[in-house]
C-alpha cells in the first residue's frame, strides 16, 4: 500500500481530498497510520493531524484484509469515472470553496477568494496551494513525465514551490520585485506555506500582486512546453507591473465613470432647471 499521506488525494473531502495538516516524514504513507487490518492507529492520527483531518481519517472504514489500495472516482455513486461526470465537475469548479481545518482558515479562504484579481489567477494559486499544478513531480507520479527534473534548471524535484519560487529562472524574476520576504523563507517550504506566509507579512494589495507574479512565472514557464522561448526577467517584470496596473485601473474605472456620470447628471439637471425657470418666468410675466 503506497498511497502517500500528504501527496495523494485519498480523503473523502472535496475539492482537494488531501490533508491540510503539515506534512510529517513519520507518516508519509497511509499505511503508516494503520495499526492493524481494519483498525486505524488513533494515537498516531491524533498526533500528526489537525482535528478536521483526524476526524475525517478516522471516519473511513478499513478493510479487514491486506490488499493493494484501490482508487475510486468521488463524483459517482459507483466510483467509476465517465466523461459526463468530469464535464459536470468542470462546469462547477468555480463554485468550489476549499475545506478548512478551522474558523481561521475559513476566514483566510474567504478573504483569498475575495481578492479583486481574475478568477483564473486565484484558481492557479488554489491549485498550487493543494500541490496539484502539473509540475514534473506530479507528472512523473502519473507516468506522464520521464523524470522529476526541472526543465529549466535541472533540479531533481520540480515541485509546485520549486517551479514558482526556488528555480533560478523564477528567482531572477522575484529578485526584481519588491517581495524581499522570500529571502527569509527556506527552500524546503512548500507552495502552501509560502502563500500563507506571504498573506501574513504583506498587505492585501501586495498579496494580490504576489499571486499575480506567481501566476506570471508559471505562465512563462509553460512556454517551454509549447516550444517557445521564455523572456528575460526584466521583460517579465515589466509585463507583470503593466498587467497589475491595468487591473487597478479597471477597479477604479467604474468609480470614475460614476462620478463623471454624476457630474453630467448635475449639469443636465442644472440646464433643465434653468430652462424650466425661463419657461416659468415667461408664464409669470403673462
Amino acid at each position: 500500500m503506497n498511497t502517500g499521506t500528504f501527496r495523494d488525494p485519498w480523503l473523502p473531502r472535496p475539492p482537494s481530498f488531501i490533508p491540510s495538516s503539515r506534512p510529517a516524514y513519520e507518516v508519509a504513507r497511509v499505511s503508516d497510520i494503520i495499526e492493524s487490518p481494519g483498525k486505524w492507529n488513533n494515537e498516531v492520527v491524533n498526533q500528526y493531524f489537525n482535528v478536521a483531518d483526524a476526524e475525517c481519517i478516522l471516519s473511513i472504514p478499513l478493510s479487514l484484509f491486506n490488499h493493494e489500495d484501490s482508487w475510486f472516482w468521488h463524483y459517482t455513486n459507483h466510483g467509476s469515472y465517465f466523461v459526463g461526470s468530469g464535464y459536470n465537475l468542470a462546469m462547477t469548479v468555480d463554485k468550489f470553496q476549499p475545506s478548512s481545518a478551522s474558523d481561521v482558515f475559513s476566514l483566510w479562504w474567504k478573504q483569498f477568494w475575495g481578492l479583486k484579481i481574475p478568477r483564473k489567477i486565484l484558481h492557479f494559486a488554489w491549485t498550487g496551494y493543494h500541490e496539484i499544478l502539473p509540475t514534473r513531480n506530479g507528472l512523473f507520479r502519473r507516468n506522464i513525465a520521464s523524470s522529476t527534473s526541472c526543465q529549466l534548471c535541472g533540479f531533481g524535484g520540480e515541485s509546485n514551490a520549486h517551479a514558482i519560487f526556488w528555480c533560478p529562472v523564477a528567482q531572477g524574476i522575484w529578485n526584481l520585485m519588491e517581495f524581499s520576504f522570500l529571502h527569509e523563507v527556506k527552500e524546503e517550504i512548500d507552495f502552501k506555506n509560502v502563500l500563507l506566509y506571504a498573506s501574513e507579512v504583506v498587505d492585501r494589495e501586495a498579496f494580490a500582486k504576489f499571486i499575480i507574479c506567481s501566476w506570471a512565472i508559471w505562465t512563462e514557464r509553460n512556454k517551454i512546453t509549447h516550444g517557445q522561448k521564455i523572456r528575460q526577467p526584466q521583460f517579465v517584470v515589466e509585463w507583470i507591473i503593466s498587467y497589475y496596473e491595468s487591473i487597478l485601473s479597471m477597479k477604479a474605472g467604474p468609480k470614475k465613470s460614476s462620478q463623471t456620470n454624476g457630474r453630467n447628471r448635475e449639469a443636465s439637471a442644472g440646464s433643465s432647471t434653468s430652462a424650466q425657470e425661463q419657461r416659468c418666468g415667461g408664464i409669470l410675466r403673462r
